[in-house]
């Protein structure tokens, strides 16, 4: 079954339900095939990462804080013990083997410009596509899901004016 072209709806919308997977500001989730729907919120200047094997669905769920995606953001100390993209990518490669996989990149920005700022943008051992829409839109990031098991992906937004980052 080919995976699915994300759901990109420019409207608030509520993506959680009971029993569902909430991944944190700054962390990832490593999702199989049989896992419920894995889910983020709140993105401001952030990026949304979803890496998935298009044959059984399995993959990752990444909320990423400026300094895991660009190059010269800094380090805060309340971000200890956080992992780097490249690290959870290599953590998730382990994890559900390699295959026909796929990588969405979602933000409400543009990807950081200048050489080597932009860590997303950078060849990664087993992604065979890349797709991203990092300030694509004309609306804010505001949650994304992912349900392993039929392979949909929904980004929702809102319309009002963003901030920039």
């Amino acid at each position: 079954m080919a995976a699915a072209s994300p759901s990109l709806t420019p409207t608030p919308t509520n993506v959680k339900a009971s029993g569902d997977i909430n991944v944190g500001i700054g962390e990832m989730y490593i999702f199989s095939s049989e896992d419920k729907q894995v889910y983020s919120e709140e993105f401001g200047s952030c990026v949304a990462v979803v890496v998935h094997r298009k044959d059984t669905g399995a993959g990752m769920l990444c909320h990423l804080e400026r300094w895991q995606y660009d190059s010269e953001a800094t380090f805060e100390k309340g971000d200890k013990g956080k992992q780097s993209f490249p690290d959870m990518w290599n953590e998730c490669l382990r994890k559900i083997g390699p295959g026909d996989i796929e990588m969405w990149l979602f933000g409400s920005f543009p990807k950081p410009e200048g050489e080597g700022r932009d860590i997303l943008g950078q060849k990664f051992r087993g992604i065979l596509k890349v797709q991203d829409k990092r300030g694509d839109n004309k609306w804010k990031l505001t949650s994304i899901s992912y349900e392993p098991k039929s392979k949909l992906l929904s980004v929702c937004g809102d319309t009002t004016k963003k901030e920039e980052p």
